[in-house]
């Protein structure tokens, strides 16, 4: 299952909890890329206002942040 959407829908606090930055930093580029347009496919499909919501956040920062700054990421 991908990590993020592990992580917003985990009923484990030890699971939900973790932070977004550790989980983005372990990706590569091209994985984290992967894991976020599935994300963005749960996101359109889950009925659940709090997991769209996080999952959200988890897009904006990971495009913004992540995938903008880096090196491996075509312009």
């Amino acid at each position: 299952m991908n990590i993020l959407i592990e992580t917003i829908t985990a009923t484990d606090p030890a699971k939900r909890d973790r932070s977004f930055y550790e989980l983005a930093k372990a990706l590569s580029a091209k994985d984290l890329l992967k894991s976020l347009r599935e994300l963005d496919d749960f996101r359109k499909a889950t009925p659940s206002l709090y997991d769209k919501v996080r999952a959200i956040l988890f897009l904006y920062a990971g495009f913004r942040f992540f995938l903008q700054e880096a090196p491996t990421t075509p312009a």
